[in-house]
């Protein structure tokens, strides 16, 4: 899979606090503003309406507007930069803009809560996201060599693809590989283009999945400390990537 990050003017539409293994984007330093970050990941343009309208008949460029036909109960959403499409929804759609995903994070970074880690456009600006650190990386197996990271993502679209949703996950998402896997886990909150965007809810939701981080963490240090042989890990490996024949 490709990793759909947007290209405008020749600049990637993502930053990020490390260099990704796709070498896209701009390096964010420590507790850069919102506005850097929003900047950076090129999501400082805005999403805007257009009324649809069609011909019946062959046109040219003298033709009136009001020669063309219009489609009453759709709309048309795109980039008010590079004034590209980016979907066709209904008149109630209610719209999420990229500058509002990072602002999402505001309060928490302001608090030091959370520490923002990557953010971007894909899709040429059908969806972008953002992903926030929870805290720091927690040690599984006693040695430090198995680590995991709690992130908070927000993601969301301009053309229906995808509801604005986020979620606690292990997974840092930097392109569209990372949010696929991301997107299997379960949404801590999730609420579709017909209805408002509350972040305050969005945060409580998170708030309370991270909550349950220290018992994901205990569960996983005590598998982590089962001793299997080998031939016994041959054989899980197997049994997981074997189809059944049920299938």
């Amino acid at each position: 899979m490709a990793h759909q990050i947007s290209i405008n003017n020749g600049i990637a539409q993502y930053a990020s606090t490390q260099r990704e293994w796709h070498g896209l984007g701009q390096l964010m330093g420590a507790n850069q503003p919102i506005e850097v970050w929003q900047q950076e990941a090129g999501m400082d343009y805005k999403i805007q309406r257009g009324r649809i309208r069609y011909a019946t008949e062959v046109v040219n460029p003298n033709t009136p507007v009001s020669a063309l036909q219009s489609v009453d109960d759709k709309l048309v959403l795109f980039r008010s930069d590079t004034l590209a499409p980016l979907g066709v929804v209904s008149d109630s759609y209610k719209v999420v803009q990229p500058a509002e995903v990072l602002e999402f994070f505001r309060e928490w970074a302001d608090k030091g809560g959370v520490t923002i880690e990557s953010a971007g456009v894909l899709f040429g600006g059908k969806r972008y996201l953002a992903t926030a650190k929870l805290g720091d990386a927690v040690s599984l197996d006693g040695w430090g060599l198995d680590k995991i990271v709690p992130y908070a993502l927000l993601s969301t679209s301009a053309d229906g693809s995808l509801a604005t949703e986020c979620r606690w996950t292990t997974v840092r998402t930097v392109c569209n590989n990372t949010l696929s896997i991301a997107l299997k886990g379960k949404a801590a909150f999730k609420v579709s283009h017909r209805s408002v965007f509350q972040p305050d809810d969005a945060r409580s939701a998170i708030e309370e999945a991270n909550k349950e981080f220290g018992a994901f963490v205990g569960m996983a240090r005590k598998l982590a400390n089962i001793k299997i042989k080998s031939d016994e890990a041959e054989a899980m490996t197997v049994c997981l990537l074997m189809k059944s024949s049920e299938e």
